[in-house]
């Protein structure tokens, strides 16, 4: 019987083992209703627009992905502290920077794996 001997870091550990289980983590937001003139630079930002966090988990959009939850939650938190600290500067479309903060706040830290990424 052949033995194979590996040496690594701890950190070389956790990520072989979390590419052999096939798990990953996805930051992702909500999608947004709206219309399109969030790229018209004319646009004085008064179109509603809303968070749709009710929508399939399978219709948001990954922000990022991460090896493990815990950097994904700090990606998170460390998103909705930038969203915050945005709104508090005049935009010329507040509407759709109120939209954006609502997505930072909704979220959501998804396994890679996690059965509702499926359509």
């Amino acid at each position: 019987m052949k033995r194979l001997i590996l040496v690594t870091t701890p950190m070389s550990v956790l990520l072989a083992i979390g590419a052999l289980a096939g798990q990953g983590w996805y930051l992702m937001i909500p999608p947004i209703s709206g219309c399109c003139a969030a790229t018209d630079p004319n646009d004085k930002g008064e179109d509603e627009w809303k968070v749709v966090s009710d929508a399939p988990l399978s219709d948001w959009v990954v922000r990022a992905s991460f090896d493990s939850a815990r950097e994904c939650s700090k990606s998170r938190d460390e998103r909705m502290e930038r969203g915050l600290r945005a709104l508090e500067v005049k935009s010329k479309k507040p509407n759709l920077g109120q939209a954006f903060l609502g997505q930072a706040l909704s979220a959501q830290c998804v396994a890679s794996d996690d059965p509702r990424l499926k359509k």
